[in-house]
């Protein structure tokens, strides 16, 4: 849903301290003074609370109580939604083009916060997206590559930009994708869309 940056704890508080800092932690009182939440009493400290454009699905561990770790298809959407949450008071139209024609625009690239370098537009590169408007995007890192092309000819990169790259340059783009019941399978690419328009419109 959003995400924080942890910036350090305070406590054990006092049960006085708990009650004084009620606008914050937002315990009923009532829970403090039964001694049902009286084990509540260190503070997480936070800082940069963002709210996330899309929620983000992960999967929870059996067992897994206060930190999850997350896999690196999850992190990558995070990280994007990040970067990209600046561009929707200006968010550009989506754009229909050939993969010749894609490749041949004027293309910067450079580093991103997410460590990410992205060949096309610097902030909002263009991404094959499929009939069933699924995409081509950083979240379909699969033990730490991508799988792309044709059945009988895929390729695993490690990387999004150099996966991407590569996609631009087929006659067809392909790529594997989960579907909804989880299983990864090929799609072919129709079009050449913006990523921030695919985060928009919670295609996956």
């Amino acid at each position: 849903m959003g995400v924080s940056q942890v910036m350090g704890t305070r406590g054990p508080l006092s049960l006085s301290e708990l009650e004084e800092s009620l606008d914050r932690h937002r315990v009923p009182l009532a829970e403090f003074r039964s001694g049902r939440a009286i084990a509540w009493n260190i503070a997480w400290e936070l800082a940069g609370s963002t709210p996330l454009p899309r929620p983000v699905r992960y999967r929870h561990p059996l067992g897994a109580v206060t930190w999850v770790d997350l896999d690196e298809g999850t992190s990558a959407q995070i990280l994007m939604q990040i970067d990209l949450s600046v561009l929707s008071s200006t968010q550009r139209p989506s754009v229909t083009l050939g993969p010749e024609a894609a490749a041949s625009r004027d293309f910067s690239a450079g580093a991103r916060t997410t460590g990410f370098v992205l060949p096309g537009d610097l902030d909002d590169p263009l991404v094959p997206v499929a009939k069933d408007q699924s995409w081509f995007g950083p979240h379909l890192l699969k033990a730490g590559q991508f799988t792309i092309g044709a059945k009988g000819e895929e390729i695993r990169v490690d990387s999004f930009p150099d996966a991407l790259e590569a996609l631009r340059k087929m006659k067809v783009p392909r790529w594997r994708r989960p579907n909804p019941q989880g299983n990864w399978g090929i799609v072919s690419g129709m079009a050449w869309k913006r990523l921030s328009s695919c985060f928009s419109r919670g295609a996956v």
